[in-house]
């Protein structure tokens, strides 16, 4: 989802037998790509299960005050994490 110059990545999922293929890496690099096209120079991301993975190819941890406005009226944000969702952020541009 893109707000203004920030992006949110909503879901991201590899199907269990393609894992292994680096798909989900070839999907983030898409992603970044698209984002970079559309003008979007940050994307956020909240998540509860794949913090590493995330870490891994450049996402660092915010503190949930530090995500920007746009991000916080999400319905992402607003209901759909659980409070114990952490906030990622990475700069693509």
């Amino acid at each position: 989802e893109k707000y203004d110059n920030i992006g949110l990545l909503r879901s991201l999922v590899v199907k269990e037998s393609y894992k292994g293929q680096n798909l989900g890496l070839k999907l983030v690099n898409y992603l970044f790509e698209f984002g970079n096209r559309r003008a979007i120079q940050e994307l956020f991301l909240l998540t509860d299960t794949a913090v590493d993975y995330f870490k891994k190819i450049g996402f660092v941890e915010i503190e949930k005050e530090s995500t920007p406005k746009k991000i916080k009226e999400t319905r992402e944000f607003k209901e759909l994490c659980p409070d114990t969702a952490v906030v990622m952020k990475k700069t693509i541009t």
